[in-house]
């Protein structure tokens, strides 16, 4: 299970590491981060992950920021609750990417709305499935 976490929403996507694909799931939307834990709580009671991947949200330069601490923050919290390996991966230019990829299904302004943190967490997943696979590297 992968998660794009910011203070509006957390995108999640799941993946099948079998085949090495991800795919977007949902957008939890709710505004106090306990009931965000509680929903995400059902989503893992449901679909079982081994794993759970957190974008690192990064600069430009692949240095850490406010938003960083932000989302360490938040994955403290679900290691502690949840007992799932965690893993953070570099989620630069993954939202840009997953809008690009809803434009380019044809997606409106509302559909980008409603979709593109399920699509960048997809975006994470795929980069740490691939990234992953590679010989040189384990998570």
């Amino acid at each position: 299970m992968a998660l794009d976490h910011s203070r509006a929403a957390t995108g999640i996507a799941l993946a099948d590491i079998q085949l090495g694909q991800a795919r977007a799931l949902t957008v939890l939307r709710e505004s106090k981060e306990e009931a965000r834990l509680d929903h995400l709580f059902k989503l893992i009671q449901e679909w079982e992950p081994v794993f759970i991947v957190m974008g690192l949200p990064l600069d430009i330069d692949g240095h850490e920021q406010a938003q960083s601490k932000r989302v360490r923050k938040f994955a403290a919290k679900i290691e502690a609750r949840f007992g799932l390996p965690l893993f953070f991966h570099d989620e630069r230019w993954t939202t840009a990417a997953a809008e690009a990829d809803l434009r380019a299904q044809g997606a409106n302004a509302r559909t980008l709305t409603e979709r593109a943190d399920a699509e960048a967490a997809r975006e994470i997943m795929q980069g740490f499935l691939d990234a992953t696979s590679q010989p040189h590297h384990t998570p």
